[in-house]
């Protein structure tokens, strides 16, 4: 009986491994399809069956990568070298998901790894190199730099002495200002996918750098009944989608301001083009159209998802810089009619934070390395008071956080997350909500499973910061006496998704033109 017994659970576990097989190869399936949610689903379900097996982690660290969820990605990948410390491909993902969240020394630690087990693999060298250079570069610069006095990049221009040549046919600034014919026409030029002028550039540059540290962190307006604003997602570097927006919505004027809410730019190829146009449309209506500050409008991220890179080979690195000036000059949220908050990220790793809090943030420097907030301010801000701990704590969530919820549409697609010059139209989404009802959508496609929505706080898929529930933004709202929160940074296959029983809404506008107006009458 014994014998029999034993016999029988090793036949059960033979079984349960070749059906884990079986789940894996499913998933390599849809990976290969790049349907990564239903690949992450099918190697869950395989390591439910053996969760002992260091490739399936491997196999689903890399289907989180590819969905950007970069903490999820860095606990599998640490997973799969805890089954077997020998396992390479484990160190290269854990390498690639430390370097996706700024953590260069431990993802160099890793590529090292596997340089020296794997000395002829291309990738492995080439991503070596990478880090190491990211590596030594931060070294240097945390060893010129100086918090007291840094010489700006508009101290070394002399911009009215930059000419234009002659055989330079493309658009420029009317006696030094942005006009709404200017506008038009570089939208044109970039259109047709030819470089404004350096000189204009510059000028853009200097004049909004200029406007944007004039703001306060948190910037407060007020709509009469009649006014409505448009509040934008992500744009990351489409171009296209931009104009758009544009197309649908019309251009920004006196009379139809807009909110873009952070990231910019990075990914797509035309992120010198976005942010010229809104930094153009800034300067030609400041107080009718806004622009908040992302967590791709920093250092970090610029240098890994292309931003750098692409103002570099358009224009020089002394551009470059100035971008990066001008960027920590962003203001970092905006409240409209004291009852609607918006920023990038979301909310705060604690409770109690108020908008006096966020009024009082010092902007203007880079956000700390790590996303692991209140650990990473401690370690590296030893010295500082708490209130200017919480100040930085501050700082860096509002760029980062999720909403704790996950969505299902009716449609239940996921849209392709590349942009493309031409994309059908799709209809104008509008909230339309009042002080003594709740919001409604004019789409009636769209529901949202409440049973899934979690309380409290947890960790976030992307390792940076935190998600949280419902009654954290309950009681942020309560305590603000705010009506509801706008939020971006994540991709929403609608392009925008209501939780929190409408008192949460994330807005993502790069791949599918979507975008939230909400009437002055909330």
């Amino acid at each position: 009986m014994e014998n029999g017994s034993e016999y029988g659970s090793e036949k059960k576990m033979a079984e349960g491994g070749n059906d884990a097989e079986l789940l894996k190869e499913k998933a390599n399936k849809f990976f290969k399809e790049k349907d990564y949610e239903n690949a992450i689903k099918y190697y869950s379900e395989a390591l439910e069956l053996n969760p002992t097996n260091a490739i399936y982690y491997s196999n689903r660290s890399l289907a989180y990568l590819r969905t950007e969820c970069y903490g999820y990605a860095l606990a599998d990948a640490t997973k799969a070298l805890e089954i077997d410390k020998n396992y390479i491909k484990g160190y290269y993902r854990r390498a690639t998901s430390n370097m996706a969240l700024g953590k260069f020394k431990a993802a160099l630690k890793d590529y090292e790894t596997v340089v020296r087990v794997r000395p002829n693999d291309k990738d492995a060298k080439m991503k070596y190199q990478e880090c190491n250079k990211i590596v030594k570069q931060k070294a240097f610069e945390r060893a010129i730099s100086s918090d007291e006095a840094k010489k700006s990049v508009v101290d070394s221009l002399d911009i009215e002495n930059m000419t234009i040549e002659d055989d330079y046919g493309g658009p420029q600034l009317e006696d030094g200002k942005v006009t709404l014919k200017f506008m038009k026409e570089m939208m044109d030029w970039f259109k047709d996918q030819k470089k404004l002028h350096r000189k204009c550039a510059y000028q853009i540059l200097v004049q909004v750098k200029d406007l944007l540290s004039k703001l306060p962190s948190l910037v407060e307006i007020t709509l009469t009944e009649t006014e409505k604003i448009t509040i934008c997602g992500d744009t990351h570097g489409q171009f296209y989608d931009l104009l758009n927006i544009f197309k649908l919505n019309d251009l920004p004027s006196e009379t139809n301001p807009y909110l873009f809410n952070g990231d910019f730019v990075d990914r797509g190829s035309f992120s010198v083009e976005v942010i010229l146009t809104l930094f153009g449309f800034k300067l030609l209506f400041p107080d009718k159209f806004h622009l908040l500050r992302g967590n791709h409008e920093t250092d970090n991220m610029n240098q890994m998802y292309g931003f750098e890179g692409e103002v570099k080979a358009k224009y020089t690195a002394q551009m470059f810089q100035l971008f990066s000036e001008v960027f920590q000059w962003l203001p970092l949220a905006q409240c409209i009619n004291s009852k609607i908050l918006v920023m990038h990220g979301g909310l705060f790793s604690e409770d109690g934070v108020t908008l006096e809090d966020l009024r009082k943030i010092e902007r203007n420097r880079q956000p700390p390395d790590s996303g692991r907030v209140k650990l990473q301010m401690h370690h590296q801000y030893k010295t500082v008071s708490k209130k200017m701990l919480l100040e930085r704590i501050h700082f860096n969530t509002i760029l980062h956080f999720f909403s704790q919820v996950p969505c299902v549409t009716s449609s239940g697609q996921i849209h392709s997350l590349r942009s493309v010059p031409t994309r059908p139209e799709c209809p104008l989404v509008y909230i339309r909500a009042t002080l003594s009802s709740p919001l409604s959508w004019v789409r009636s496609d769209f529901h949202l499973p409440l049973s899934l929505v979690q309380n409290g706080r947890s960790v976030s898929k992307r390792g940076v910061s935190c998600q949280f529930g419902p009654d954290v933004t309950e009681r942020f709202l309560d305590q603000n006496k705010l009506d509801f929160i706008v939020r971006s940074h994540e991709v929403k296959a609608e392009g925008y998704e209501v939780t929190h029983s409408g008192k949460c809404i994330t807005v993502f506008s790069a791949p599918n033109y979507w975008y939230v107006t909400v009437p002055a009458n909330v």
